[in-house]
């Protein structure tokens, strides 16, 4: 079992309440190349069918998660990143940065885009209409910028 990204932080907000180890790991708030601010206020809003959100992704960047966020989750505790970026070689630098880090276990692909300027510039891994080719190239294109 794993968490929602998003839904459990960087994962020590939840240590006080139980052992993280004992779940089958965290999946961690999406993180970019750089700190992001997300959406200025208000990010929440409750409605009769529940509650509506758009933070806009906030994180402290893939240096601050490695140096500061995987060292204050306790020995144990399985980690996957989630990665997120307007731009595939951000993208893939984000990637890089994570490979070989002891403390994450797996990447997950954040492709949300929250902004229309984002919309136009986001990560495209496959042109459309490009079938299983495209989308083999684009995957083999991806590793080679993350390697």
């Amino acid at each position: 079992m794993l968490t929602a990204s998003g839904t459990f932080g960087y994962g020590a907000e939840f240590a006080p309440f139980f052992d993280l180890a004992r779940i089958g790991g965290i999946v961690a708030k999406s993180i970019t190349l750089e700190p992001r601010q997300g959406n200025r206020p208000p990010r929440i809003a409750e409605t009769p069918a529940g509650m509506l959100n758009a933070i806009g992704l906030e994180n402290v960047g893939v240096d601050a998660f490695i140096t500061e966020k995987l060292p204050a989750l306790a020995a144990g505790v399985v980690v996957v990143a989630s990665v997120f970026e307007t731009e595939i070689d951000r993208y893939a630098e984000v990637c890089k940065r994570l490979s070989g880090v002891p403390r994450v276990a797996g990447l997950r692909d954040q492709r949300f885009v929250s902004t229309r300027e984002e919309r136009r510039n986001r990560v495209r891994p496959a042109r459309r209409g490009a079938g299983a080719a495209g989308a083999r190239d684009a995957a083999r294109d991806l590793r080679a910028r993350c390697s």
